[in-house]
C-alpha cells in the first residue's frame, strides 16, 4: 500500500474517533454555524485548517452530508482527498509564484455565519489578496449545494500581473481515479482546455454513478482562461505552467481553473464552484418538502454539525507523508 492509500486509511480511524466526539446543533432555514474545524448544511460540510503552525494553514476540505436530494448513495462522502489540503491555490504575481496560506496574515480568518462561508486574506508583497469559501447555490435556485471558492484583488498596483490557479484534488468516498468528463466530453488522459472552456466538469465514482461531484465555471467574472486535468502526482508540485502529457491516462485525478496573469485587476474576483448537482424534480422546490432535513434557502430548517477541531488537527500529520511520497517510492 502507498503511502497516500495508508493515509487515507488511518485518516478515516482518527476521522471516525473524532466525529464520535461532535456536537450537534439547528440553525432556521438555510443560516450555517460553525465551532472549531468545520460548517456544515444539509447538502455540503466544510473544513478549513485555521492552525497557524500547520503547513497546511488556509487549506479546505469538501465532504457531502446528504449531497443530492432523493440519492442516499451520496450521503456522507469526501468529495475531496481525506487528508483535507492535498490542493492548494496558486497566486501568480509578476512571475513570481505564491501559494496561499504561506502570505502574511491581513486578517484573523473566520467563519461568517451569517454570510456561510470562510473569509482570510493574506499579503504577498504589496498585492492583497482575500480568499472566501462560500455555501452558494449551484444549478438550482434555493440549493445552496456548492462551495464557491474565490480569490479577490484587495490591493494592486495596475502594473501588477496577477493570476491564479485553483487545484483541487477530487476524490469521492475510495474512489481516487475516477470518470471525468468536460461539458459533452470524456476526459480519460491529461488535457489542457483553453480554448472554449467548457462551463462545467464532472466527476463520478467508477464503482458507483449515482454518486458524483461537479465543478461549475460559468457565471464566473473573469471567466477561467482554462481547466486542466492531470494526474495528482505530476501536477501537485508544479506551482505553475504544468504542461500536461496527452498520453498519460488519468489514474489519480486532479482539476486545475486556471486564469492566466493580468494586469488592471483590482476588486477583480476569480471564482469557481465544486460541490454536488441537484435539480427542481427530485422533490423539493421552492415551495415543496418543508420537512425535508435537506435545505436550500427556501426551506424551513437545516442541522448543523459541528465537527470537533481533532480531525483537522489529527489529519496534519499525514500531508507530508503525501507530498514526499514520490521521492520515498523511487
Amino acid at each position: 500500500m502507498n503511502r497516500k492509500k495508508a493515509s487515507a486509511a488511518a485518516l478515516g480511524i482518527l476521522s471516525a474517533c473524532s466525529l464520535a466526539g461532535g456536537v450537534i446543533a439547528y440553525a432556521v432555514n438555510n443560516d450555517a454555524v460553525q465551532k472549531n474545524a468545520s460548517l456544515q448544511n444539509g447538502f455540503i460540510s466544510l473544513t478549513v485548517e485555521q492552525d497557524k503552525d500547520q503547513l497546511e494553514y488556509l487549506k479546505f476540505r469538501l465532504d457531502t452530508t446528504e449531497g443530492q436530494l432523493g440519492n442516499d448513495a451520496d450521503n456522507d462522502k469526501n468529495i475531496t482527498y481525506r487528508n483535507f489540503y492535498s490542493g492548494y491555490t496558486t497566486i501568480s504575481i509578476d512571475g513570481n509564484n505564491y501559494i496561499y496560506g504561506q502570505g502574511e496574515d491581513v486578517s484573523e480568518p473566520k467563519y461568517d455565519v451569517a454570510e456561510r462561508c470562510h473569509v482570510s486574506s493574506q499579503r504577498f508583497g504589496d498585492v492583497v489578496i482575500e480568499q472566501k469559501l462560500k455555501f452558494a447555490e449551484g444549478y438550482t435556485v434555493g440549493y445552496e449545494d456548492m462551495l464557491e471558492i474565490s480569490y479577490k484583488v484587495l490591493q494592486c498596483s495596475a502594473d501588477n500581473a496577477i493570476g491564479v490557479r485553483v487545484l483541487l484534488d477530487p476524490m469521492i468516498g475510495d474512489d481516487d481515479m475516477l470518470s471525468l468528463s468536460a461539458g459533452k466530453a470524456d476526459v480519460t488522459s491529461e488535457a489542457l482546455l483553453n480554448k472554449d472552456v467548457p462551463s462545467d466538469w464532472k466527476a463520478v465514482m467508477k464503482n458507483n454513478d449515482k454518486v458524483s461531484a461537479y465543478g461549475k465555471l460559468s457565471g464566473a467574472d473573469p471567466m477561467p482562461s482554462a481547466l486542466l486535468f492531470a494526474n495528482w502526482n505530476s501536477v501537485y508540485d508544479e506551482l505553475w505552467n504544468y504542461q500536461p502529457q496527452i498520453t498519460n491516462v488519468i489514474t489519480d485525478a486532479a482539476a486545475a481553473v486556471i486564469w492566466e496573469p493580468a494586469s488592471n485587476v483590482v476588486n477583480k474576483e476569480f471564482k469557481t464552484c465544486y460541490g454536488v448537482k441537484n435539480s427542481a424534480n427530485t422533490g423539493a422546490g421552492n415551495d415543496a418538502s418543508l420537512s425535508s432535513p435537506k435545505t436550500g434557502s427556501a426551506l424551513p430548517a437545516v442541522m448543523v454539525v459541528l465537527f470537533a477541531a481533532s480531525a483537522a488537527s489529527a489529519g496534519a500529520s499525514f500531508i507530508l507523508a503525501r507530498k514526499e511520497k514520490k521521492n520515498a517510492e523511487t
